[in-house]
């Protein structure tokens, strides 16, 4: 992921803990900041496997990237005002706060690919090996 060159400062903490008492996998929890400087917290539940896990980090990394991409965002009302302009559903009609984008869903996405695409290469890598020293 990129974030396009600018001067503001960007901190992002990502912490395990659940969201929603434990409903869902992850969430940005709070911006706070200036135009200057901008904190991000988000958080993600630990018990997942490990792939789900770094696609689930790679998927709240992508709404910091979009946040970070919004000079206007530097508070928890700017981010609710940004994700109804860009979110998907319920978020975007008004009538959640929680909110979903097509970016972060499309990250997590392509994670989960590239990861399972490494552990079939490797279960294939290992299991040619196995059959060879089984011979």
């Amino acid at each position: 992921m990129r974030l396009r060159a600018s001067t503001v400062e960007r901190h992002r903490l990502v912490q395990p803990a659940t969201c929603a008492g434990g409903r869902i996998r992850s969430c940005l929890v709070s911006v706070n900041g200036s135009h200057h400087e901008r904190h991000i917290r988000i958080n993600v539940d630990p018990h997942r496997s490990h792939d789900w896990l770094i696609a689930t980090v790679a998927h709240e990394l992508q709404h910091a990237v979009e946040i970070a991409e919004d000079p206007e965002v530097i508070d928890a009302s700017g981010a609710l005002k940004l994700y109804r302009r860009i979110a998907l559903g319920r978020c975007h009609e008004g009538l959640s706060e929680e909110c979903e984008t097509t970016l972060a869903l499309a990250t997590e996405r392509k994670v989960l690919e590239e990861l399972f695409a490494q552990t079939r290469e490797s279960g294939a890598h290992r299991n040619h090996w196995l059959r060879r020293l089984s011979k």
